[in-house]
């Protein structure tokens, strides 16, 4: 024979029991919702500190580069190109650090990559002054990429990019700082 009409298979446990149910049931879920924020933190943290060991790693190949004196620099193509693409590098790693950092803050995904920089200044996580000078280096970048007028200045691009060593060595040193603490 079949269950009597409007039967609840939850009566013979009791009301008590199911409530008691629902409860540790939805406690799991708010545990388990934890767990996964803090192993994307973990995740995030061991892909930021990843990302600063290769900056490190492409920085000292570019001061490499430009220890190298101008002239010299400018009559071996693999030199300028070597330069190039490593500094492009630093820059998009470095990019992709500050997206996951603002993000993680809970902030809009900044509409370039200077505003990048710049909304780290805002968030206190560099110094303002530091996350203008590495907002530059977006700029550089972007003339890099897209081939605007290196081609007849290579001496802009030597200059800028030797700027550009110690801000990222900085830069390198507060986001390991930040990333270690969270």
């Amino acid at each position: 024979m079949g269950q009597p009409v409007g039967f609840c298979p939850f009566q013979s446990v009791g009301m008590e029991a199911l409530s008691r149910h629902r409860k540790i049931a939805k406690r799991a879920r708010k545990i388990s919702k934890k767990a996964d924020i803090r192993q994307i933190d973990m995740v995030g943290k061991e892909i930021i500190l990843k990302k600063i060991e290769q900056i490190k790693t492409l920085s000292d190949e570019l001061r490499e580069l430009l220890e190298i004196p101008f002239e010299k620099f400018i009559g071996d193509f693999k030199n300028i190109r070597s330069a190039e693409r490593n500094f492009q590098l630093i820059v998009d790693m470095a990019i992709d650090i500050n997206s996951q950092i603002i993000v993680e803050k809970g902030k809009k995904t900044p509409d370039t990559y200077k505003q990048s920089f710049l909304e780290l200044g805002e968030l206190r996580i560099l110094p303002q002054k530091l996350a203008q000078s590495l907002a530059v280096t977006a700029s550089l970048r972007n003339i890099l990429v897209h081939e605007y007028d290196f081609e007849e200045d290579y001496k802009k691009f030597y200059d800028s990019a030797k700027r550009s060593l110690n801000p990222y060595e900085e830069y390198c040193r507060f986001i390991y700082e930040y990333a270690t603490r969270k």
